[in-house]
């Protein structure tokens, strides 16, 4: 199973993608890291979900936005550090990780899930971080009840988003898909003058 089949599947059976809005591989999610879909509901309400096609993808997930130059300090947590407590503000001088997580503002992720195919789902649940839900993907195409929420995701601390920030992804998404087709069209001319 691959990555595009469980997102159409969750765009065709989880969710509503008549309804909500759903952005698939955008480099800049609801909490500042790539995505591989984020839905964001009528309500403005986001839901985050990273797809996971292999135990060891599963794994890798965690060092996302960590630094190797800084040996992984505390200070460069990642994408997870900042779903499960925020993010960090802004200083003159760069990011200031608040040591107090209360003084961590909000992100746009309201939701965090997995999405894994059934087969991986007992060996994801125990690493399964307090943060994130999980979603177990079938093969067959029989209905919601294939795709049932294993582990809820908890209610993250976040906001909504804005109407000016629902509008820049929906520009982000036409750019991507013209940037897509423009670079498919030059590549078609560069076998022609070959």
């Amino acid at each position: 199973m691959t990555s595009k089949e469980i997102q159409l599947k969750l765009a065709r059976y989880k969710f509503n993608y008549m309804r909500d809005a759903i952005f698939l591989n955008i480099q800049n999610g609801a909490v500042g890291f790539e995505s591989d879909m984020l839905i964001v509901r009528p309500s403005k309400w986001a839901i985050e979900i990273e797809i996971k096609i292999s135990l060891a993808d599963f794994k890798a997930d965690f060092n996302k936005g960590k630094s190797p130059e800084n040996n992984w300090s505390k200070e460069h947590r990642g994408k997870h550090d900042h779903l499960e407590h925020g993010e960090p503000r802004m200083k003159k001088n760069g990011w200031f990780m608040d040591r107090d997580y209360s003084e961590r503002i909000p992100h746009r992720c309201r939701q965090f899930y997995f999405a894994v195919p059934f087969e991986l789902v007992e060996k994801v649940q125990p690493l399964l971080p307090s943060h994130a839900g999980l979603i177990g993907i079938s093969k067959s195409y029989v209905g919601n009840t294939c795709y049932p929420t294993i582990v809820e995701a908890p209610k993250l601390k976040a906001r909504k988003y804005t109407e000016a920030e629902l509008n820049d992804l929906y520009r982000s998404c036409y750019y991507k898909h013209w940037d897509r087709l423009i670079f498919e069209d030059n590549q078609r001319n560069v076998v022609r003058k070959e």
